[in-house]
C-alpha cells in the first residue's frame, strides 16, 4: 500500500488523527491546513475507490508505526455496492484489488509525502444545481452486507487499540441525499459512533459554489477543502483531547511545508 509506505516515513507515533475513506475524503482532508489552523497532526489514508475491505487493511496496518487517538472516516465509501466475485478475488488474491493495495511493490517512494496523503487541485468547476438536496425523506439507502461486516471489523480494531472513531460526510450537493444520510446515521446510532454530516451544516462552511469544487459539486478543490478542514478542525478541537503541536519543535517542518505549498495564504 503506497500510502502506508509513505506513512511509515513519518516520525513514529507523531500522527494523532488518521483519515480513512474514498476519493471524497482524499479531496477534503487537508492535513497541512488542519495543522496550520489548529495544530492537529493528521494523515490522509483515503484512496480512490476505497472499499471497506481496503479500510480494514489500512486500519490494521497503520498501527505498525502510529498510534492515532482518533480515526475520522468520510462516509461515502460505506454506500459502495460490493460485488461478491470481486470481494472474493480481493480476499484470496489481494493483488487483484487495485485500490492502492500492493502498489508498494511497484512504487518505492524515497521521501515522505509533504501533503500527508491529501490530493489538492486548483481546478474549479461550478456547482449549478439546487442546494435543496437534503429534502425530508424517511427512506434508507441500502448498505451492502459485506460492507457492514468489514465496518464492524474496523470498529473492533480501533477499539482494541483505544482509538476513537468519528464518521463525517463532506459537503456533496451533486450526489448526497437524505436517504444516504439516514443509512449512515442509523449505523452510527446502532454502534454508538458519532456522525457529523456537513451536508446539513452548509451554512457553517461558507463555500463558494462557483469556485470551491473541482468537478461541479462532488469533490472539493483546494480552496473548498481549506474551508471544510478549518470547520472540521474546530469540531475536533472542541470534542477530542488532541494536542496543539504548533509550538512543538518536533513538528516545525509541518508549518514549513504549509508555507511552501500555500505561501502563508489563508
Amino acid at each position: 500500500m503506497t500510502k502506508l509506505k509513505l506513512l511509515s516515513m513519518e516520525k513514529d507515533n507523531s500522527i494523532d488523527v488518521m483519515f480513512l475513506g474514498d476519493s471524497e475524503g482524499k479531496a477534503a482532508f487537508d492535513s497541512l491546513s488542519l495543522f496550520h489552523e489548529h495544530g492537529i497532526s493528521s494523515y490522509n489514508l483515503c484512496t480512490n475507490f476505497q472499499w471497506a475491505i481496503d479500510t480494514v487493511a489500512l486500519a490494521n496496518h497503520m498501527y505498525a508505526s502510529q498510534k492515532p487517538k482518533l480515526v475520522v472516516m468520510e462516509a461515502s465509501f460505506i454506500l459502495t455496492t460490493l460485488r461478491k466475485r470481486r470481494i472474493l478475488l480481493a480476499k484470496y488474491l489481494p493483488i487483484f484489488n487495485y485500490h492502492e493495495l500492493y502498489k508498494q511493490y511497484l512504487i518505492h517512494p524515497d521521501k515522505p509525502d509533504i501533503l500527508k496523503g491529501f490530493s489538492p487541485t486548483d481546478k474549479a468547476v461550478p456547482f449549478t444545481g439546487s442546494l435543496e438536496y437534503m429534502m425530508e425523506d424517511t427512506s434508507y439507502y441500502p448498505i451492502d452486507a459485506w460492507t457492514l461486516d468489514y465496518l464492524q471489523q474496523v470498529k473492533e480494531t480501533l477499539e482494541k487499540q483505544g482509538t476513537k472513531l468519528l464518521l463525517v460526510s463532506a459537503p456533496n450537493p451533486l450526489y448526497w441525499n437524505t436517504a444516504k444520510h439516514n443509512a449512515i446515521q442509523a449505523w452510527c446510532d446502532q454502534n454508538q459512533v458519532t456522525y457529523v454530516d456537513y451536508n446539513l451544516k452548509l451554512d457553517t462552511l461558507n463555500l463558494n459554489w462557483q469556485e470551491d469544487y473541482r468537478d461541479g459539486g462532488d469533490h472539493l478543490n483546494s480552496k473548498g477543502a481549506k474551508k471544510f478542514i478549518k470547520v472540521l478542525g474546530q469540531y475536533l478541537q472542541e470534542n477530542y483531547n488532541l494536542s496543539d503541536h504548533r509550538n512543538d519543535s518536533q513538528y516545525a517542518d509541518w508549518e514549513e511545508d504549509y508555507q511552501t505549498l500555500y505561501g502563508g495564504t489563508k
